[in-house]
């Protein structure tokens, strides 16, 4: 089995900061651009280790099946070798089945958190929303637009409700209705072709934006006749102050790069167990 390694720390993403502070920017992106080559460095080493550590256990199992093979053993002593050298294979193998559902499982935990479905449909019911999965950066106090288009089949749909909502770790996500805080602009237009099909688009504005806008959002559309829903992916806004910081708000899916990491490092050890270790025949 092979030694765990300990990944750095992932570097911090790259944040928006106000134009006035052009040496403060410079002095953020050179040690930003600093800790990317360290990571990168750091990851090489630990994937020359593993290779290394490999290698080693190739040749251990290499001299074992040579001295199995030697002319002076005895009977009892070429099957005791040829065991031990099954046994370690065995190892591997499971070793290597254990590393791959693992990560299975991660991944799909991660798939769940990051992309929810976007559509609903049950037998003639249709509704889907999109928009961009792109994270935001912005500095407090400037405006940000955000833009939601629903697709929906009219006659089994109605009219719909499509608003954008700020996702809380406990309780349904809450719309943003607040006007003294938001602009809202509904433009509603015909795709044209069969199917009745129409398309809304849900424009909303943070006139004045606050560290505490950071979070997760969501754009949701609701079917009148039908109920039926649907539910976007969840887009990530930071907002930074004067001074570089910004404001954390907890949510349910923020261990989303910790299990990214972990999923990395399993499937590094799936690769080992299958390409840098040869099988004895």
């Amino acid at each position: 089995m092979l030694a765990s390694h300990t990944f750095p720390p992932e570097p911090r993403p790259l944040q928006a900061t106000p134009s006035s502070s052009g040496k403060r920017k410079r002095g953020n992106n050179q040690e930003e651009v600093a800790e990317g080559l360290r990571w990168s460095s750091s990851i090489g080493a630990c994937l020359r280790d593993i290779e290394a550590q490999a290698q080693a256990q190739a040749q251990a199992q290499a001299q074992a099946q040579a001295q199995a093979q030697a002319p002076g053993n005895t009977k009892e002593e070429v099957n005791l070798a040829e065991v031990e050298i099954s046994q370690l294979t065995e190892e591997e193998a499971a070793a290597a089945v254990m590393s791959l559902l693992i990560t299975g499982f991660f991944l799909f935990l991660i798939s769940l958190c990051t992309f929810p479905s976007t559509c609903t449909c049950t037998e003639n019911i249709l509704v889907q929303v999109k928009y961009s999965r792109r994270p935001v950066s912005r500095a407090e106090g400037q405006e940000l637009t955000l833009k939601c288009t629903a697709e929906y089949e009219e006659q089994h749909c109605g009219n719909i409700s499509l608003f954008w909502c700020l996702s809380e770790t406990k309780g349904p996500c809450q719309p943003l209705n607040d006007p003294e805080r938001y602009s809202f602009r509904i433009d509603e237009t015909k795709i044209t072709g069969d199917g009745g099909f129409r398309q809304q688009d849900a424009v909303i504005t943070f006139t004045h934006l606050r560290l505490n806008d950071t979070g997760f959002y969501q754009c949701k559309a609701s079917c009148q006749h039908s109920k039926a829903t649907a539910m976007g992916h969840l887009i990530n806004i930071t907002v930074t102050g004067h001074d570089g910081t910004s404001h954390n708000r907890s949510d349910g899916c923020s261990m989303d790069p910790f299990l990214l990491v972990i999923s990395i490092f399993t499937m590094l050890q799936i690769h080992d167990y299958f390409f840098l270790v040869p099988q004895v025949q």
